[in-house]
């Protein structure tokens, strides 16, 4: 084999290993960090401070898929060290490990940072501890893998890099399986997705309401009024395709009603983007009524 062929083969050996560590490491602490806020909940909410859904599956999705592309290709780089056919003294693999070990201080550094900030905003500090440690000990076990790696003399059977080896896979698989612990099912993120389809129309047709009353400074009859505001789509229900529910009850209160498969009372922060829904739009689960009242417009006070 030339040396121009093996030259461009690990490189691409090591650009796998670089980027599939990077999914890998960063889906497992994503893991850790999701059961960590899941376990304990904050009384105030910031986007790195709440359990989400979609971190946990990103991070699980990342582990699944990198984990054994890793694995693998470490496989066979080391394969090729012990026999030869990778110089351990090559100039090749010194440029790409330590690639690799300034990846991995970055990743920490940013980990750092963000438990920082996040301590400084009122993070719980038990939180703040678990997660740093989870941080230091990830990122520093990758760090000194490979600074052995770069430094080691005997490539044969060397005790470190099996055992590495072993514990990578363990974490990986453990970190999967509690993750499955904590995420919804894929039926239950659909019909929460349902869930808030239905939400984001039914606020869509609360602005129109809305709307129309302060132009008309009447509240519409029916959906009837609305035609002109609104595509028929918007009007049903996104999976029953039925009619949602709509009735005007005095001059300036109307209700808006619909029938959801889950409630989004209890751990609702988590299930959504902070700050969303807002709490007039909380629902429980089965048939839900939203009663809304319209606000009149603040007038500005002129001087004299």
């Amino acid at each position: 084999m030339s040396n121009q062929h093996s030259t461009a083969k690990y490189v691409f050996y090591y650009l796998l290993i670089l980027i599939s560590l990077g999914f890998a490491s960063i889906g497992i602490g994503q893991i850790i960090w999701q059961v960590i806020n899941s376990l304990f909940p904050e009384t105030t909410y910031t986007y790195d401070t709440f359990f989400s859904q979609d971190v946990l599956r990103f991070g699980l999705s990342s582990v699944i898929i990198a984990g054994p592309l890793y694995w693998y290709m470490s496989y066979l780089t080391n394969k090729d060290l012990e026999s030869g056919k990778l110089r351990p003294d090559s100039a090749l693999r010194k440029w790409m490990t330590y690639l690799i070990l300034l990846a991995s201080s970055l990743v920490v550094l940013g980990f750092l940072i963000g438990l920082l900030n996040s301590f400084l905003a009122g993070e719980l500090t038990v939180k703040f501890i678990l997660k740093a440690l989870a941080a230091i000990i990830l990122a520093g076990a990758i760090f000194l893998y490979y600074l052995h790696d770069i430094r080691r003399v005997d490539l044969k059977r060397d005790q470190l890099i099996i055992w590495f080896g072993r514990g990578a896979a363990l974490l990986m698989i453990s970190g999967v399986i509690l993750g499955f612990f904590f995420i919804d099912s894929p039926a239950k993120a659909r019909a929460l997705r349902e869930d808030q389809e239905r939400l984001n129309r039914l606020q869509n047709i609360s602005y129109q309401v809305e709307d129309f009353y302060r132009t008309e400074e009447k509240l519409p009859k029916s959906f009837d009024e609305l035609k002109n505001r609104l595509t028929p789509r918007d009007l049903v229900d996104p999976v029953s395709e039925e009619s949602f529910e709509y009735k005007p009850l005095n001059a300036k209160n109307y209700q808006l009603c619909a029938v959801f498969a889950f409630s989004n009372r209890e751990g609702e922060m988590s299930a959504a983007p902070w700050g969303y829904p807002a709490p007039n739009w909380f629902h429980d689960a089965g048939r839900y009524c939203f009663d809304h009242k319209v606000e009149e417009p603040v007038k500005p006070i002129l001087g004299r």
